[in-house]
């Protein structure tokens, strides 16, 4: 495996989008739908071991079975193209607001997309069940940090805050979201 910085300081910062989406979109479509039907086998498995220790749903032909239906499964499974595409831009563009606001911008946000596109590839990792979202997260994040600074010719700090504002973000949304979705459910129980 190339470290990160070596392989960001052997390509362009800039080149054909077309293609660099092309390949985003074919790898991290790949390794998604390989993890998510890897995710799928191990929680069909592990739900099957559990309803059959439980008696209540023993043979019963219980409508509430513990095991995920196939369909739904299915459908995440297809979905996984346009979730990666959509992530891709989603990402890219935080990213290089955060460039921007930290004037880290050097190659325009063509540098980030390619740099956040080509980060796709760590997703092999996600297909480890249990820990490889994980463990693909984080070495998603070393990687774009180590891309940032060298496809934008950047500091460190600069395309690390580029790269873990976006992380803080997320956390304050879902964090706002937690507060709402318990404050809408303590304002129904107090009726």
């Amino acid at each position: 495996m190339i470290p990160p910085r070596l392989f960001f300081r052997s390509i362009r910062p800039t080149g054909d989008h077309g293609r660099t989406l092309l390949y985003s979109l074919l790898v991290g479509s790949t390794w998604g739908a390989i993890a998510q039907v890897v995710g799928i086998a191990v929680n069909t498995l592990f739900f099957a071991a559990l309803s059959s220790s439980i008696p209540s749903a023993q043979g019963h032909g219980d409508p509430f079975s513990l095991t995920p239906s196939l369909g739904g499964n299915l459908a995440l499974v297809i979905c996984v193209p346009v979730g990666v595409i959509i992530s891709l831009y989603l990402r890219s563009g935080l990213i290089h607001l955060g460039l921007l606001m930290v004037k880290g911008d050097r190659h325009g946000f063509d540098a980030t997309f390619r740099t956040v596109a080509y980060c796709q590839s760590l997703q092999i990792f996600a297909i480890i069940p249990v820990v490889g979202g994980v463990i693909a997260g984080a070495w998603t994040i070393v990687s774009e940090i180590c891309g940032i600074m060298e496809m934008q010719k950047t500091t460190g700090g600069k395309a690390t805050f580029s790269v873990l504002w976006v992380l803080g973000l997320a956390l304050v949304c879902c964090g706002s979201l937690l507060v709402l979705l318990f404050g809408v459910a303590g304002a129904g129980a107090l009726r």
